[in-house]
């Protein structure tokens, strides 16, 4: 299950593993775990990637959901740290 953007690259098998696979810089791929974020753009790639790995629950609206939770909960962190 897609708890999280860092999460759903830990499932394809973290980012060393993603980057090659979906054709991006391996520092790409870590910057978007290490800020738990993957742009939009980079979802079809994703998607596809779980899909010949046969890698369950991958889906646009999978990794919106994971998109919209981290978004809050950074949201929530800034504001408790102001």
């Amino acid at each position: 299950m897609i708890t999280s953007p860092a999460k759903a690259i830990d499932l394809l098998g973290g980012h060393r593993a993603v980057a090659p696979a979906i054709k991006r810089p391996l520092t790409t791929v870590a910057s978007w775990f290490s800020r738990n974020s993957i742009p939009v753009e980079a979802w079809s790639d994703l998607i596809k990637l779980a899909k010949a790995r046969k890698v369950a629950g991958f889906t646009y609206e999978s990794l919106a959901q994971a998109h919209a939770k981290a978004k809050a909960i950074r949201a929530n962190t800034d504001r408790s740290a102001a």
